[in-house]
């Protein structure tokens, strides 16, 4: 029997200090209200329609993009640690591809720095655009969590 294991995989982190508490931060990725509001690319409107924050616990995120494409996100936790830690896998409905998220907050003497590594993809087209939706996300974040929307 011949097994072929996996190619090498892609990743990104994006770093950014933000003017808010740490437990703030985390209550945006684990409050279905509050997630709702900022995730996805600007111009998206997402609802979460799943939220169990437990480990193994899963999550669904309904999303309409820009262009009006209608898709799911939706994923299972894998570390929580409140309000410093969060590990989750990400996929998106119809699609095989499954990556992993790693959020992580640190107290900084301006608020909290947020660290997002997303890693497992298996081509850098599919990394890039990936990492512009967290970049505009993570925007999004920032303007809600500062109270400047």
């Amino acid at each position: 029997m011949t097994t072929q294991s996996p190619g090498p995989t892609l990743s990104f982190t994006i770093s950014r200090v933000m003017a808010a508490s740490p437990e703030q931060v985390f209550k945006a990725f684990t409050d279905p209200e509050w997630y709702s509001q900022w995730w996805g690319p600007e111009g998206t409107r997402s609802k979460v329609t799943q939220l169990d924050l437990e480990v193994g616990g899963a999550y669904r995120v309904d999303m309409v993009l820009p262009d009006g494409t209608e898709t799911v996100l939706y994923g299972t936790y894998m570390q929580i640690e409140p309000p410093k830690l969060l590990a989750y896998s990400f996929a998106w409905e119809g699609l095989p591809d499954e990556t992993l998220v790693t959020v992580e907050l640190e107290p900084h003497a301006d608020g909290t720095e947020l660290t997002v590594t997303h890693e497992g993809f298996a081509d850098q087209e599919r990394a890039d655009q990936h990492e512009h939706g967290w970049v505009s996300s993570v925007d999004r974040l920032e303007r809600l969590v500062t109270g400047n929307s």
